[in-house]
């Protein structure tokens, strides 16, 4: 679970600092393009398996959350309670970033077509 979590944190993170840093415009040839367009589709692709790994995580927690309240363990539905609502916000954002990749392999696609 801390990893998701580590990984949710990381993932919009690195997004911010990217939005801070200043771009330097430089022309994209069609060789690198090409390059960035796999590197792009290979990141979705890991993308897509990180949400399913969210999906299993969140499962297993929804499984162990009845039988933890039949036993009146609060502390620990407590902590299950959290540990969902992190994974949802990690997928939020993990959403938005295959959303954000589908944007810049759109571009790309398009840029080398030209």
């Amino acid at each position: 679970m801390g990893g998701i979590a580590f990984l949710a944190v990381r993932l919009t993170g690195n997004k911010r600092q990217a939005e801070a840093s200043p771009h330097a415009e430089q022309p994209i040839t069609a060789g690198s393009a090409e390059d960035l367009v796999h590197h792009v589709d290979a990141v979705m692709e890991k993308t897509a398996i990180a949400g399913a790994n969210l999906h299993r995580a969140e499962d297993q927690v929804n499984r162990a959350l009845p039988g933890v309240a039949r036993n009146d363990l609060l502390v620990e539905k407590r902590r299950l309670e959290n540990s969902l609502a992190a994974i949802q916000a990690a997928r939020r954002n993990l959403e938005q970033n295959r959303e954000d990749l589908e944007l810049i392999s759109n571009s790309l696609k398009e840029h080398t077509t030209k």
